[in-house]
């Protein structure tokens, strides 16, 4: 048996915005019941596929490219605490979301405040990472960094 061979398990009908496709996913994150969470970078939104599933969930965004809090821009990092609160990169908006289930609209947790290298500003934001400890650590393509910001996860 050959180990290396793929199973395509998100997207794989080219690209699309349709539920079934992804245009240029960017990140990926796979939760305890091996949800796999997608940023789709060209359809501005955050696709959750869940285990077996041949088309995808919308659970952020994908109302265009402007700057509310429904909408993403250029969604890179994306990561799901254990409560199934999602967590985006909003690359071209320099801003991290946060969208909580039953949530109408996101919420900006770091950033918002223009693009910058202020302390409460981010530079393009790509990766982020939640630890055990309620930190969230960004990189900033912007800004050549990576800051830790302490969240209230409630």
């Amino acid at each position: 048996t050959r180990e290396s061979e793929g199973k395509v398990v998100a997207g794989g009908n080219g690209p699309g915005n349709r539920l079934d496709q992804l245009s240029n996913p960017t990140y990926v994150f796979v939760d305890r019941d091996h949800s796999v969470y997608v940023s789709d970078l060209n359809n501005h939104r955050v696709m959750k596929w869940m285990k077996g599933a041949k088309q995808g969930i919308v659970v952020a965004a994908g109302q265009g490219t402007e700057n509310s809090l429904t909408q993403l821009s250029n969604p890179y990092g994306v990561a799901v605490d254990q409560s199934g609160t999602i967590y985006i990169a909003d690359n071209c908006n320099h801003r991290i979301m946060r969208w909580s289930q039953g949530d109408p609209q996101e919420s900006i947790i770091v950033g918002g405040n223009g693009k910058g290298s202020q302390s409460n500003q981010l530079g393009n934001p790509i990766g982020l990472l939640l630890d055990r400890e309620g930190n969230l650590y960004v990189s900033e393509n912007g800004n050549h960094r990576v800051q830790k910001f302490s969240i209230d996860r409630n």
